[in-house]
């Protein structure tokens, strides 16, 4: 008997509407003379505005799952408007956010603290390449996918969450050279529009590896576990 597991990797943020409503409680709280600390520590709204980001991202995760016909762990949600089917989450990786070190308030945009990893960092690549999950070192065994210790640095923990966009757009001249095709690109990566013209699409290819030079990066900044583990892309929707 053979049973194939898949991986349903998600990057969601909240919509538009949701993102305006922040910005006019964060022109209010300026306006009342709050604190950072009052504002991004301990404050019900922020609690409830990241629990809205979570719960859209599983609710993505479910709807994806369903319209491909795979079987994902996941509950009835009922506290929204109304009653939606929310997936479990094994791995996250917040990649924007404010932290507080001491007095000190932080905004991770693009990276993550390496303290707050639970069950592994998603480090993302291109679309094509699915993400890599950085592992830390085992301290005991459990039925988690995925374990281990946090790492550190000088540099208030920060770790990169991807390599980041091109200065300039890729083309498919240069992005043929892999051995991939426009054709056979079609059969794998969904894309608003064509994906020839989509600069943002562009912007992440070509490829980008875990190269030597990396390694000695990810070395600085505390990982010196050499525990990656890749996952493989079968189905792409970019957005």
């Amino acid at each position: 008997m053979i049973e194939m597991v898949y991986f349903i990797v998600a990057n969601t943020t909240i919509d538009k509407t949701t993102y305006e409503d922040m910005e006019a409680y964060f022109l209010e709280c300026e306006e009342a003379g709050k604190t950072y600390r009052e504002v991004f520590e301990n404050n019900p709204v922020m609690e409830q505005f990241k629990a809205l980001v979570v719960r859209n991202r599983r609710r993505l995760v479910w709807d994806f799952a369903k319209a491909i016909g795979a079987v994902v762990r996941g509950r009835d949600y009922t506290k929204g408007a109304s009653k939606m089917e929310i997936a479990n989450i094994e791995i996250e990786t917040q990649t924007c956010y404010t932290k507080f070190r001491e007095d000190k308030l932080i905004l991770y945009s693009n990276c993550t603290s390496s303290d707050d990893v639970q069950n592994g960092l998603i480090f993302t690549r291109a679309p094509l390449q699915a993400p890599l999950v950085y592992v830390g070192p085992k301290t005991r065994a459990t039925n988690a996918l995925f374990n281990g210790n946090k790492w550190v640095n000088d540099h208030n923990n920060v770790f990169p969450s991807s390599y980041g966009k091109h200065v300039k757009p890729s083309t498919f001249r240069q992005f043929s050279k892999l051995g991939i095709s426009l054709s056979s690109l079609n059969q794998k990566l969904i894309v608003d529009g064509e994906p020839e013209t989509n600069e943002d699409l562009l912007r992440h290819f070509p490829y980008r590896e875990r190269t030597t030079e990396f390694r000695r990066i990810e070395k600085a900044l505390g990982y010196n576990v050499n525990n990656c583990v890749p996952v493989s892309p079968h189905l792409v929707r970019w957005i």
